[in-house]
């Protein structure tokens, strides 16, 4: 898990998601990064919120790569909250509002098996 500087906050990188099966979600957590914080109590951690969800989809995808909310996916057209084409990168964000997306509310999902993107979270 990295955390880096930026003008605009912390950027923590949830690293490389793979999608093996499409229409089957997979969990942000997936790329090895944690979606909790430190606080709250071990049963019941507090989770990770940020102010922006970056999804950059490979260039060598074959087809669209989505951020769907959790209980969704890209078959279901209320829960996808970003569809995201090959080699383009593309931002979940809500002007003026701050830390308003829990990573853990979120999944992703693509048109083609093993369809991959980096996904990186602003925290402010």
């Amino acid at each position: 898990m990295a955390i880096n500087g930026n003008p605009t906050g912390i950027l923590l990188g949830l690293g490389l998601i793979t999608v093996a099966t499409p229409g089957t979600p997979v969990l942000l957590s997936s790329g090895g990064a944690s979606l909790t914080g430190a606080f709250g109590t071990t049963a019941s951690p507090s989770p990770i919120v940020a102010t922006q969800i970056r999804v950059k989809a490979l260039s060598s995808n074959a087809g669209l790569f989505y951020l769907c909310f959790k209980g969704g996916n890209k078959t279901v057209p209320l829960t996808v909250a970003l569809a995201v084409e090959p080699g383009r990168t593309e931002t979940l964000w809500i002007p003026g509002l701050s830390n308003n997306f829990k990573l853990q509310d979120y999944v992703a999902d693509a048109d083609t098996a093993a369809n991959s993107a980096y996904i990186v979270a602003v925290i402010v």
